[in-house]
């Protein structure tokens, strides 16, 4: 009998120690599973957020291309106008001649140049009735650097004319395409005959140079 107790012991131990090594094999397994599916999932849940980001990229391409093609029809349109934005022909060569596009590129010159900012301004001041005293301005050469801004170029010139000539000029500087701020008139005579003293500046943009290409990291 004692024997037989021993034996069915033994084999409930045995049985006990089975059933607890097949209880930590099916714990593992579970952690194991569960570890495994929040991986898998994490996984799934990214590559959802990337796709969706690429097709969005993708959106953004198609309808860039589609916005390109609008701009090239427009530039053509703009640039084959045979009266130009400030009023002369797109083929002539006087001061007020040259297409839209032409114009448009000198109005912020991207290499500064002082001799040419002083020859355009002169020809700006040609208008009838108007005698040029004086034009002088702030030769910044050895300051000019890359800005993300129009850098300025400070001008004054003295002109005399009759009040109705004085105005036309005012008038032209006003609608140059050439940016050029009037910051202050000083004007002395009679209608006849007045002198204007202006102060003003114009700008030349020298811009960073390169193309800035950006990332988005998805999370």
């Amino acid at each position: 009998m004692a024997s037989n107790k021993i034996n069915i012991n033994i084999k409930l131990n045995k049985a006990q120690s089975s059933v607890m090594t097949n209880l930590a094999i099916a714990m593992f397994l579970v952690v194991f599973g569960l570890v495994a599916s929040k991986k898998l999932l994490g996984l799934y849940v990214y590559q959802n957020r990337v796709i969706s980001t690429q097709k969005t990229s993708i959106a953004n391409i198609v309808n860039d291309q589609k916005v390109a093609s609008n701009v090239v029809v427009a530039y053509k349109n703009f640039v084959s106008q045979q009266i130009n934005i400030i009023g002369g022909t797109s083929t002539g060569t006087g001061s007020t001649s040259g297409n839209n596009a032409k114009i448009i590129l000198d109005a912020l010159p991207q290499t500064y140049d002082f001799p040419a900012t002083i020859s355009s301004v002169q020809a700006l001041l040609t208008v009838p009735g108007i005698i040029v005293n004086s034009l002088t301005g702030t030769d910044s050469s050895t300051v000019v650097t890359q800005s993300a801004q129009p850098v300025p170029i400070p001008l004054s010139f003295s002109v005399s004319g009759s009040y109705a000539s004085v105005q036309s000029l005012l008038s032209v500087l006003n609608r140059s395409v050439t940016p050029i701020d009037i910051l202050s008139v000083d004007i002395s005579g009679t209608d006849a005959y007045l002198t204007a003293s202006i102060t003003a500046q114009t700008y030349y943009y020298n811009p960073p140079s390169g193309i800035i290409i950006s990332t988005e990291a998805v999370q």
